[in-house]
């Protein structure tokens, strides 16, 4: 069965773009990204912007609207049994560069895990050859030849890496990406 995501969540005045790969089973039956109750995203994002952790789709856009934030995903849609990213086939995208170019004042994005940064390096950018390491910041010369720092990031799944075990663990690196 084809599975689809979600429309952008996006503030009028965005400066910042959070792309993750596609939501979770979890996400789709509660209708609102990250919607999975393990999921780092909402507690991250929290800590940084200093708020409470959203509970309601309702406090959860709010607090992206609050800090210019827009969150969309890379696959549109696409053929998967289960959550895990690497289940995905027939990945259909979604038009970054239309949303980008729409919305000026994006100036940064941030990656959300393996597959976000492999399907934007890949597809986007039309980056061969390994990626940039977790951590790593590029630039992308997006629409209207605007400068775009690109971060690439430890994907906020609630499943623990070797690196990436806890929240704690990635905290940093979002901290940095997001208020540097």
């Amino acid at each position: 069965m084809r599975l689809h995501g979600f429309p952008p969540i996006i503030a009028q005045d965005a400066w910042l773009l959070i792309l993750g790969s596609f939501p979770s089973t979890a996400s789709l039956e509660c209708g609102m990204y990250y919607g999975h109750g393990r999921n780092h995203f909402w507690p991250i994002l929290a800590r940084i912007c200093k708020a409470s952790v959203p509970v309601s789709i309702d406090e959860k856009r709010a607090l992206l609207t609050a800090g210019q934030l827009a969150l969309w995903d890379l696959v549109a849609s696409c053929e998967r049994i289960g959550s895990l990213d690497q289940n995905i086939m027939e990945p259909v995208l979604n038009d970054i560069t239309g949303l980008v170019a729409a919305h000026t004042a994006i100036v940064r994005i941030l990656l959300n895990g393996s597959l976000a940064a492999e399907l934007f390096y890949r597809k986007i950018l039309g980056h061969r050859g390994a990626l940039p390491p977790i951590g790593s910041i590029r630039t992308w010369e997006g629409p209207q030849k605007r400068v775009i720092s690109v971060y690439r990031l430890p994907s906020t799944s609630p499943v623990p890496t070797k690196q990436f075990r806890r929240l704690e663990d990635k905290l940093t690196l979002w901290e940095r990406a997001i208020l540097e």
